[in-house]
């Protein structure tokens, strides 16, 4: 086995294949005339590889399925601002 580096660029257009085979049955079996993507973060410091990965992979998907289905794509983005400032122990359970 040989190990390389794997590109963001390649786990995003994996991804991103992996959404449409999933999404494809499922419009072709509901007959929807649009789809809505709903992306959310947890505002906790400076955005990190994965959040900005899922982010960009909401808007690709969108485009291609817009593309491929003709059907009105619309991505809502949330951003949940509920983290502590500081990190709370619980001396009981250890819990952070």
């Amino acid at each position: 086995m040989t190990a390389y580096p794997v590109s963001p660029n390649t786990v995003l257009a994996n991804a991103l294949g992996h959404a449409e085979d999933v999404i494809a049955p499922r419009l072709r079996l509901t007959g929807s005339r649009r789809v809505a993507f709903v992306v959310g973060t947890q505002i906790n410091g400076v955005p990190h590889l994965g959040t900005s990965l899922v982010q960009s992979l909401s808007f690709a998907a969108a485009a291609r399925i817009r593309e491929r289905f003709g059907v009105p794509v619309e991505v809502t983005f949330g951003a949940l601002d509920n983290a502590p400032h500081e990190v709370v122990l619980d001396p009981a359970s250890g819990h952070r």
